[in-house]
């Protein structure tokens, strides 16, 4: 029953996604939005009635042939962003998805076919926690993005709507998330983090400006550089600890820490580009208003909960122990500070909120870093806090701009005369 329901919750959004391709009227998108946000929540509570005390849940499945799949996924998926580079004349894109794709290809028809994954799903209680928030605020945020857009639209009557293939993007977001926290194959988890890349160059993009799709493709390369070195992590780990399996990573890191520190490095690397901390963030602190939602998204339910999430995991194996973790904690420690100094002396509004964004996840990453209990429930304490709070500052400032003309205005201007609005961003 288990996994089924957890296979549910990631094929679910993708059916959404679909759907709502071809699904016409504001007004039907809301409500399609809605349904899945109940959907994704009862799922994922049940999730956590039948798990959550006994703290773990291998699954024992024979997945072999899912293997094979997730290689032409990653193979359709870089012919995806190969036409995207070349569309745009940005070849380091194309080369970076050229070599990783390469790479991964040959370690996987050379090396990786004989390696056996037991276990290719697996949840603890962080994944537990972790699937409630992605439903909640994922679903809520598809709300949000489905009445915004139209009234995006309803200002901007000029630009093509093309709101379908946004909710589309941002539903196949969710499930590339919800696999995130349920894999174990680190495979696997490499093919999602690639979907969210790919779906975040598509919801930041939105809209016709050149800004909006300069942005959105230095997300996409930013990512894609994180996704060579996660490749080079797996390889690593597979070729010198004959394992593909997260768990048993983390098994011989708690053990011989020195020995994981290099696959873990590498793997962190790709972590910290998700989860824009310095110097991978500038993309993100350049963002622009129309992408409003997607930034909400970007920022506390996908792409940087996915790199946050990988952290915590391998938290076991970093520490002051080792140079990864040292790693870690230095690039979460100088993007906090940093963040934070900067949003002090920012004037926009939008750019005080996204270098908060940065930098609270910043300390997120600091408290994976340091490897102990404590420091890892403080950032899982620290997560959950930031996935209602980025949300309702993304969404406040959002609607705060999308019904003023003003679009550089300081906090004072662009909420006055909006006192419930002011409300809920002071809360």
């Amino acid at each position: 029953m288990g996994v089924s329901i957890i296979t549910a919750l990631i094929a679910f959004p993708i059916i959404i996604a679909l759907i709502l391709l071809i699904t016409k009227g504001d007004k039907a998108k809301q409500g399609l939005a809605a349904f899945s946000t109940v959907v994704m929540t009862v799922g994922a509570i049940a999730v956590i009635v039948l798990y959550f005390a006994s703290g773990e849940k291998f699954f024992k499945a024979d997945y072999g042939i899912l293997n094979y799949i997730a290689i032409v996924t990653e193979a359709i998926l870089a012919v995806i962003i190969i036409y995207i580079g070349f569309k745009h004349r940005k070849y380091l894109l194309v080369f970076f998805a050229l070599i990783q794709t390469a790479a991964l290809i040959i370690f996987e028809f050379i090396r990786g076919n004989g390696i056996e994954t037991e276990h290719n799903l697996y949840i603890d209680r962080l994944s537990m926690i972790m699937m409630v928030v992605i439903a909640v605020a994922g679903g809520l945020l598809s709300v949000y993005a489905s009445t915004y857009l139209k009234r995006y639209h309803d200002k901007n009557p000029d630009e093509k709507d093309k709101s379908s293939r946004f909710l589309s993007s941002l539903f196949l977001s969710i499930s590339a998330i919800m696999g995130t926290v349920v894999s174990n194959n680190m495979i696997w988890i490499y093919i999602f983090f690639e979907l969210i890349v790919l779906t975040a160059y598509y919801m930041i993009g939105y809209g016709n400006g050149r800004n909006a799709r300069a942005i959105s493709l230095k997300a996409l390369t930013a990512g894609m550089l994180g996704g060579i070195s996660f490749v080079a992590g797996i390889i690593v780990l597979g070729g010198v600890f004959g394992t593909l399996e997260l768990n048993t990573a983390i098994l011989i890191g708690s053990v011989y820490g020195d020995m994981i520190a290099i696959p873990a490095a590498f793997i962190a690397l790709s972590g910290l580009v998700m989860a824009i901390q310095m110097p991978f963030s500038g993309w993100f602190l350049k963002s622009v208003d129309s992408a409003a939602p997607a930034i909400a998204m970007i920022s506390s339910v996908t792409s940087v909960n996915a790199g946050v999430f990988i952290i915590l995991k391998l938290s076991a194996v970093l520490g002051m122990g080792n140079f990864a973790g040292i790693m870690i904690m230095m690039v979460g420690g100088i993007t906090f500070i940093t963040g934070a100094f900067t949003a002090v002396l920012q004037i926009d509004v939008r750019s005080v909120i996204l270098h908060v964004f940065s930098a609270i996840t910043g300390v997120i990453i600091v408290c994976a870093g340091i490897g102990t209990a404590e420091s890892v429930w403080a950032g899982i304490m620290l997560l959950i806090f930031c996935s209602v709070l980025k949300p309702l500052i993304a969404m406040c400032v959002g609607n705060a701009e999308i019904n003023t003309e003003k679009t550089d205005g300081n906090i004072s201007d662009i909420f006055e005369g909006k006192p419930g609005l002011a409300a809920c961003m002071l809360a």
